[in-house]
């Protein structure tokens, strides 16, 4: 999923490229998070 235009100036293409990088970076942290929970979760239903 990319929202990206095409800037004119590189300066903004880079802040474009910063912010992409950050977003994908925030949505890997939190799938890795919601696996985390699912594992906690699976480990507790083992242990009874």
């Amino acid at each position: 999923m990319k929202l990206t235009p095409t800037p004119k100036n590189d300066r903004a293409s880079d802040a474009w490229t910063q912010a992409d990088s950050a977003i994908a970076t925030a949505l890997q942290l939190y799938f890795l998070h919601e696996q985390v929970e699912i594992v906690g979760r699976v480990s507790v239903g083992w242990a009874g």
